[in-house]
């Protein structure tokens, strides 16, 4: 391989006719290198310094094309030479030139011509690599009369990007986010841009910088265009929001083409602050006996975000409040503490209370910080309280036939009011059946009529009274008792035949069922003794059961018709009972 180079050109074993304005070189079988020409602004016209003719051959039906390079924006004047073709055939054939494709004899056309018979390629105007980055034509040569056509070849030209578009940001503005708390160099947002000019190149890479502020709060990296926190500590919400960058993007490693766009960053709220009571001490009154009853409010106050996690408060009472009494919770506001009894107060046992109450937030505390207390004394007021029972149900034994005039029970209430000197009355607020009466002073029941254990007003065997007591206060508070008394049967009802009167057949007369009842209680009612008196035995004969509640009465022979009166006496205690047969 060898290797001649002259001016800006250099061919590698070629077999070819290169001239530089007309002067041959070499004749070598190669493909021609041409140096590109970096053009800027300042020297357009540089394609004018020199004129490469290239001459083709064809060497085993190839032919052998170089790239061309061509800079964008060039002034001209056009049309302006690119490249000069010639076949090795042109030495003894008369050969005539062509070029086919897009930028030639497609769109868009006549961008490139070529003189038919010199061969000389020409650009009729300035090229935009952003619109066409390179342009591939199909150059064809032949004999005039088309005795001889040499094989079709593709020539490149690329087109040589300038500086010449600016980066664009790709928005504006860019939006972000940081909490005021953030770490060191964490990331906020990336600023981007694009350069439409030649990536690979100076041109299209873009660097970008901040230019205003320039407080050190915040970096840009040059490359990414990552913005983050450069300096810890130094954000504060509450004392700024928002901070507004404008950011630089510049091409020729930030020193070219630049355009400027704007950030806008937000600082979110940290739970930076802790929340504050208004005041240190509270002083707050309660009726005793009322739960769910609201005692006291408790303000605070909370620079960080109003309505947010890091500034709504959440209360805890850590000291007087062993016996659970109280409870706290969050108003609708989110910074208001409400006392509320959860169970009645007795003044008499407790009339004050003093309360430690601390206040936090709903979520931990960005960074260490001191809570807030304050204390709430609280004051139980005393009620007029009802008298109370005790027991609230009493239940007595006493005998049905207790005399008028005995006493049957005191039944008595306290009165919680201790710090009060009242007097308690009581009467009677339910006695039926009026068997009763009370001394209002003492609350010793006696009894006033005689008792009846098988009345009406008797349920279950006992006989329910409610008592009332009720103090001297000028609101008297009245409180209840009850008095539960079990009457203790006697036998003061005789056995009684519920059948009067019954039917018997003159034939084949069937025994006739009788029943006996005693409403008195067990042990003075049942079984009882039954018989016929003497002078009904020769007619007449019974049959009772195992108690003798149940009699089978029948006549022992054939009997007249007509009406018999039979007397059965029947008894715990003797009680002559009269029954009416009629014999039909």
């Amino acid at each position: 391989m060898k290797r001649f180079t002259h001016g800006s050109f250099t061919c590698v074993l070629c077999l070819m006719i290169l001239t530089i304005h007309g002067e041959i070189i070499a004749e070598y079988f190669s493909a021609i290198q041409q140096e590109s020409f970096m053009l800027d602004k300042r020297n357009s016209s540089a394609l004018e310094q020199y004129q490469n003719h290239i001459y083709m051959i064809r060497r085993k039906r190839d032919w052998l094309i170089p790239h061309v390079s061509i800079p964008e924006n060039d002034k001209g004047p056009f049309p302006k030479e690119v490249v000069k073709m010639k076949s090795t055939a042109a030495d003894s054939i008369k050969m005539i030139y062509k070029i086919t494709g897009a930028g030639a004899d497609q769109p868009p056309k006549g961008l490139f011509t070529v003189e038919k018979i010199s061969g000389l390629l020409w650009v009729t105007k300035s090229l935009d690599r952003e619109e066409t980055e390179e342009y591939i034509l199909t150059t064809h040569a032949s004999a005039w009369d088309q005795s001889y056509i040499e094989i079709p070849v593709k020539l490149t030209i690329k087109i040589i990007d300038q500086n010449d578009n600016k980066p664009l940001c790709t928005q504006d503005p860019f939006m972000g986010e940081i909490p005021e708390r953030a770490k060191l160099n964490e990331p906020i947002i990336q600023v981007t841009a694009k350069d439409i000019d030649d990536p690979e190149t100076a041109n299209g890479i873009v660097r970008y910088k901040l230019v205003r502020p320039n407080s050190g709060v915040f970096h840009i990296d040059p490359a990414s265009g990552v913005i983050s926190l450069a300096t810890m500590g130094i954000l504060d919400r509450e004392n700024q929001t928002v901070y507004e960058l404008a950011v630089e993007a510049a091409d020729m490693d930030g020193h070219g083409l630049s355009s400027t766009c704007m950030v806008i960053i937000k600082i979110t709220d940290s739970n930076d602050h802790a929340p504050r009571f208004s005041q240190r001490k509270y002083a707050a009154s309660v009726q005793e006996n009322k739960a769910g009853e609201i005692v006291a409010r408790l303000d605070v106050t909370d620079r960080d975000e109003p309505l947010t996690a890091n500034s709504m408060a959440k209360f805890t009472i850590i000291q007087g409040n062993e016996k659970g009494f109280f409870n706290i919770s969050t108003g609708p506001s989110g910074m208001e503490g409400i006392i509320m009894t959860s169970k009645g107060l007795d003044f008499e046992q407790t009339n004050s209370f003093f309360l430690l109450v601390v206040v936090k937030n709903e979520v931990p505390f960005a960074i260490p910080l001191v809570t807030s207390t304050a204390t709430v004394t609280i004051t139980v007021r005393d009620v007029n309280e009802p008298p109370v029972f005790e027991p609230t149900e009493k239940q007595i034994k006493i005998p049905e036939d207790l005399k008028v005039g005995s006493t049957i029970s005191k039944y008595t209430a306290n009165d919680p009011d201790t710090a009060r000197e009242q007097k308690i009355r009581y009467k009677l607020l339910q006695d039926f059946a009026n068997w009763l009466e009370i001394t209002k002073d003492t609350g010793i029941i006696k009894v006033r009529s005689s008792l009846d254990r098988e009345a009406s007003f008797i349920r279950n065997e006992q006989y329910t009274v409610l008592v009332l007591a009720y103090d001297n206060d000028d609101e008297p508070a009245t409180g209840t008792g009850t008095l539960v008394i079990k009457l203790q049967d006697v036998n003061d009802n005789a056995p009684v035949l519920e059948e009067r009167r019954v039917l018997m057949c003159l034939i084949e007369p069937k025994p006739v069922r009788l029943t006996i009842t005693d409403p008195d209680g067990p042990g003075n009612g049942p079984p009882f003794t039954i018989e016929l008196n003497t002078e009904y035995q020769s007619n007449w004969t019974i049959i009772s059961n195992s108690n003798s509640s149940v009699v089978l009465l029948k006549p022992l022979r054939r009997l007249a018709l007509g009406e018999y009166s039979l007397v059965l006496p029947a008894w715990r205690r003797l009680l002559l009972t009269s029954l009416c047969s009629s014999m039909c």
